[in-house]
Order: structure tokens, then C-alpha cells, then sequence
């Protein structure tokens, strides 16, 4: 319940009595008896702003905001002069999830007393809830500078750090306030997302763990242990904590989702009628909700051997997810030509081979779902390599090519000098070793870094490119299978996702036609899996490596995988996603006919 301001009674006389005995009554919850001493003052001074201020106070903690919202703004008519008043108001509005007008009663109280810091914190509340962080901070600031062991400042001064990205400054944030109580959680759990975000595997196992201790029956602390193990690697007893969220919160999707990827479902077992159950309720959930339980029933009956039932709900969950999403293809696929036509012969020829020489980077580029994950692992299972994932460095660098104003890139390489290439190069590869201080080999398998092959070549001659390639069906199926956390867009609709397979097919015989032939290297995962050590001699040969037999048993490197692939690649490797089973021929259709007759068998 929000608390008001409420004046002490002043003056003398009946109704400074009354007043005070008001207070007394509303204190003591007698809200009959105040309410009735309220209603007796207004009529008998009517233009008393501070007898509407109490009387919307009892009224409110009688469970009637809209009632108590009328009697402050006949306050604020009376005495609008008051701080107290639009501060009250404004808590009352933000109760209503009338937020806009809550930030404007704020405002107003600030505007009374500049250094109210009361005001200055609900309005950074209220800022908040209206997806304005970047507004909200200073004012979380502005709280814990006048109080400074005001713990929960600090806390939402983290959170709107974290909403904005600023992630050193939210860490810093979260630590000032378990400095000042040790034991809110909510604090300790946002370290473990961020340290989880950045890499900091065991350090936000940590967090987690010392989180779990004191809230040991919180489901989403026990989810995000779960998902933790299963990208480390580390094995649960029967009951993991995946299980004990699933559990605890029997109706929360998303954990449904994430206990699919993680384990193998029997026909018999209680996961998945607990999933069927919670399926029964889908008008009930919201979009997000639905979505998770299409793709984890997907998963779980492609499990226990229904292959016609798990694709249903693959384009049930797939419809639901490009309804919200906004995709303009013709830009997307646009984007893919305009590389295609910066990248030129001449452009090569001039900027070729004039970056960073380092052979510290090793990058596994291509097609989700087409092996990319696999081979990080096996390059990651040498002595002299360390994987790092899915980092967005290079596009991140390649984005901020170009002046204010532009061109930008890929159009900006027309205007780049040999000096400005190699020091995208430098920027690149100090990032990377940053990730890996003590590697003399770095994976960063980003699929996506396909587009940026060429200004590879350019920027950083030294590194090693692998392009993982599968057949075009099976590939582009098994993205459909998927619900990613990465933006995807184009991954929701068959169609879309063959036309997309396209594109990148073009763009890949490009680097082919314009680039040395041992610019990079194609692995075929159909050819891995029937041959897994003779592929992998090539594969490391490539890459300058020396043989270890360490690489044949990948799936007993432990590494963090947070990859949709990541319970996979603890597996042995295995043919029976080489000509999976696929749907029907009309239900193909859609992709079929986006791929044309060539890229059906395509590798």
C-alpha cells in the first residue's frame, strides 16, 4: 500500500480537534470513523486543502485509489503550492499505472523543492516503468548522493545502467548496494546476469549460488542456474534445479522452454506431462508464453519419436513469433547485395592483405544450424585454442566505418586507406585477446561474420576463416526448429528463410570468385560426420595446427557453449541429423520453392 503525507494538525479550534483525532483513528486503521471525521471537516471548511490530503490518505488505504486520486486534485486546487500533495498524487496515479501523469506530479513536486530527494527517486521510478532510463539515472543519483546508504538508490541506479547497456557502471551500482545489505538478492542475481553476458562464467555461477542460498524456493534463480550447467557442461542429479523451477512454477513457460533444450524427453516422463498440462491453459498465456510452450512441445516430441506432432507446433510457435516481429526482407536481402557489390576485385587487390597480420583469430563463420557450433568445439578442444563464442566485435567495428553522415559501410571501403584498415585490424584483434589474455589461438564463431569475409581478408590477413556448409534443406529446417535469443528475423518463415539461404549462397560463391582460393576453408558437415577424424586432420592443417588427439573427443571439452547447440556439442558426434526426417512435400513447399530446384541438394 503507498503511504501519503499527512501533516500533524495545527491551530486550535473544532476542527484542528477533529483533525487530530482523524489521524488518530486512520493510524489505528478505525477507517470508518476517520473517513466520517474527514467528510464532517470538509463540509465545515470546505477551501481546507490539508482535510482533502487526510481524507484521500484513509481512503486509500480503504482500497479506493481512483477516490483518493479525486481528493488530492481538489487539494492541489486549493493549495497547489504544496509539494507534499503532487508527491502524493503522483504515487496514487503510478499505482493506477497511470504513468504519465504520475511523472508530471513529480516533476511539479521537483519544481516546488528542487532537493526533494523523495520526489527525485518515485519520479525515476516512475521513469522507469515508462522505458525511460537514460532519464531516470540522474535522478537515482541525485537520491543516493543526500542519502547515501539508501540501498535501494543504488539497486535502481543499477537497473537503469542496465536497461541502457552501461553495464561496468550497473555493476558498480548493484556492489554499492550489497555494500549496504548484503543479503537483497534481487542485487546479487543482476551481478550473475551480467557477468553471465559477459563471459564470467564462474563468477555468476557464484552470484547464483549465493543468491539460491537465500532465496533457495525462487524458480527463476533456480532456472538460470539450470541453463548455467547446461552451458558449462556440468551434469545434474535427477533433479536438477531446472526441474525444481519447473516444479515450484508449474505455469511459467519460459522454464518449460529452457528444460526441453537441456534434456532428452521419454514418452513416460513427468516433464512432459507437466508440458501438456501447461499447453492445455494456452489461451491463457501470452504471447511469449504460447511461443515457448510451442517450442518446447517441439522439442520434446521430436524426443519421443512424433516427428508430425513437433513439426505442428514448430509452425504454430514460428507464426506466433513473426507476427510480432517487424522484418523488412528487402532490406535484410538488400544489405547481403550491397557487400556483394563493395566487395570488387579492384577493392581487394588494393586493400588485400594490409591489416593486422596477428594469427590469433580463427573464425568459424556460415549458416546457423549448419556445424558452426561443432567446429568451435572441436577447435576448442586443442591445447592451443580457446573458443569464445559468439562475439559481435567485427560488426560492431565494421558499423562504425564511415564518417558522421556517411557513407557507411560496406560503401565507406571505396574511401578506406591501407592505414585506416589496419587499424580496424588492431581494434579487432586487441578486443579479441582481451576475451582470451593467454591464447595464442582465438575462435570467434559469429555465423553471421559470412557477410564480413572480405573485410576479414582485408583487416586481419593473418587470421583463419572456416566456413561450416550443410545441405540447404536439413540447414534450413533445423533454423525453423529453433526459437533463438539472437535477432533472427528472417528465421520464422520458411519461405523467408529459404530466400535468405539464397542470399547468403550468392554472397559465399562471391568470396569465391573475388578472393584466393585459400582465403578460407569450406567444412561439410555431412562430410565430418562420415568421416570425423580425416576432416578434422584437414580442418586443423588449415589452421596451423598440430594434431591432438584431444579434438576427436570434443564432447568431454568443458567449456562454456551458450549456443543453441550447446547440448549438442556434449554429445559424440552423431549422423542422425544427416537427412533428418523432413515434413511432407506440401508442407515443404513454402521452402522449396524459396531455395529453387538447385538449392534443395545443395551442401
Amino acid at each position: 500500500m503507498t503511504d501519503l503525507y499527512v501533516a500533524s494538525p495545527t491551530g486550535t479550534g473544532q476542527v484542528a480537534q477533529w483533525m487530530s483525532q482523524a489521524i488518530g483513528h486512520f493510524q489505528a486503521n478505525r477507517l470508518q470513523e476517520a473517513d466520517a471525521l474527514c467528510r464532517r471537516m470538509a463540509e465545515t471548511e470546505p477551501g481546507n486543502a490539508e482535510i482533502f490530503n487526510l481524507w484521500a490518505a484513509v481512503v486509500l488505504q480503504g482500497g479506493h485509489p481512483d477516490a483518493a486520486a479525486q481528493l488530492l486534485a481538489r487539494a492541489i486546487e486549493l493549495n497547489g503550492g504544496q509539494r507534499e500533495y503532487h508527491h502524493n498524487l503522483g504515487n496514487v496515479l503510478r499505482d493506477l499505472g497511470r504513468l504519465d501523469e504520475a511523472a508530471a506530479c513529480f516533476h511539479t513536486a521537483l519544481r516546488l523543492e528542487p532537493q526533494a530527494v523523495d520526489s527525485a527517486f518515485e519520479l525515476g521510478l516512475s521513469l522507469l516503468d515508462l522505458g525511460r532510463p537514460q532519464e531516470a539515472a540522474p535522478l537515482f543519483k541525485a537520491a543516493v548522493s543526500a542519502g547515501p546508504h539508501v540501498t535501494d538508490g543504488y539497486f535502481r541506479l543499477g537497473v537503469a545502467h542496465l536497461m541502457t547497456g552501461a553495464n561496468q557502471p550497473a555493476s558498480a551500482a548493484f556492489r554499492y548496494a550489497l555494500a549496504c545489505e548484503t543479503e537483497l538478492t534481487d542485487a546479487r542475481v543482476n551481478l550473475a546476469v551480467l557477468a553471465r553476458e559477459e563471459g564470467r562464467a564462474e563468477e555468476a555461477m557464484q552470484e547464483f549460488r549465493i543468491a539460491s542460498a537465500l532465496r533457495p524456493e525462487d524458480p527463476f534463480i533456480l532456472s538460470n542456474i539450470g541453463s548455467m550447467m547446461r552451458e558449462m557442461g556440468r551434469e545434474e542429479g535427477p533433479l536438477g534445479a531446472l526441474e525444481r523451477a519447473v516444479l515450484l512454477a508449474p505455469e511459467e513457460a519460459e522454464f518449460h522452454y529452457s528444460l526441453t533444450a537441456s534434456r532428452t524427453y521419454r514418452r513416460d516422463d513427468w516433464r512432459l506431462a507437466a508440458l501438456e498440462t501447461l499447453a492445455g491453459k494456452l489461451p491463457y498465456l501470452d504471447r511469449q508464453g504460447q511461443i515457448h510452450v510451442h517450442f518446447a512441445l517441439s522439442k520434446a516430441y521430436e524426443d519421443i519419436g512424433e516427428p508430425e506432432k513437433s513439426f505442428h507446433h514448430q509452425e504454430a510457435g514460428n507464426a506466433l513469433h513473426r507476427a510480432g516481429q517487424a522484418y523488412d526482407e528487402e532490406a535484410y536481402l538488400g544489405g547481403v547485395q550491397r557487400i556483394r557489390d563493395a566487395f570488387t576485385p579492384e577493392l581487394i587487390a588494393r586493400l588485400g592483405g594490409t591489416g593486422d597480420s596477428s594469427p590469433a583469430p580463427i573464425f568459424v563463420v556460415g549458416m546457423p544450424r549448419s556445424g558452426s557450433s561443432l567446429a568451435e568445439q572441436i577447435l576448442a578442444s586443442h591445447p592451443g585454442v580457446v573458443g569464445v563464442g559468439e562475439i559481435p566485435d567485427l560488426p560492431l567495428l565494421a558499423r562504425a566505418l564511415g564518417p558522421d553522415g556517411g557513407p557507411y559501410f560496406p560503401e565507406f571501403l571505396r574511401e578506406m586507406s591501407e592505414a585506416d584498415i589496419a587499424r580496424v585490424g588492431s581494434a579487432y584483434v586487441e578486443g579479441l585477446r582481451a576475451r582470451a589474455p593467454e591464447a595464442s589461438r582465438i575462435v570467434d564463431k559469429l555465423p553471421e561474420n559470412y557477410r564480413l569475409i572480405g573485410l576479414i581478408h582485408c583487416a586481419l590477413p593473418g587470421a583463419k576463416i572456416i566456413h561450416t556448409r550443410r545441405n540447404a534443406v536439413d540447414t534450413c529446417l533445423s533454423i525453423y526448429s529453433k526459437l533463438f535469443s539472437a535477432d533472427l528475423p528472417y528465421s520464422y518463415r520458411l519461405d523467408e528463410i529459404g530466400r535468405y539461404w539464397r542470399a547468403y549462397d550468392a554472397l559465399m560463391a562471391h568470396w569465391r570468385a573475388v578472393l584466393p582460393p585459400d582465403a578460407f576453408y569450406d567444412l561439410d558437415y555431412e562430410a565430418l560426420v562420415a568421416d570425423q577424424e580425416g576432416e578434422t586432420r584437414k580442418l586443423l592443417a588449415f589452421c596451423g595446427l598440430e594434431w591432438d588427439d584431444a579434438v576427436l573427443r570434443f564432447h568431454q571439452t568443458r567449456r562454456v557453449v551458450r549456443t543453441a547447440s550447446s547440448h549438442q556439442v556434449r554429445q559424440p558426434l552423431y549422423s542422425s541429423s544427416v537427412g533428418r526426417w523432413r515434413p511432407a512435400v506440401d508442407q515443404l513447399a513454402p521452402l522449396i520453392s524459396a531455395l529453387g530446384v538447385e538449392g534443395v541438394e545443395s551442401r
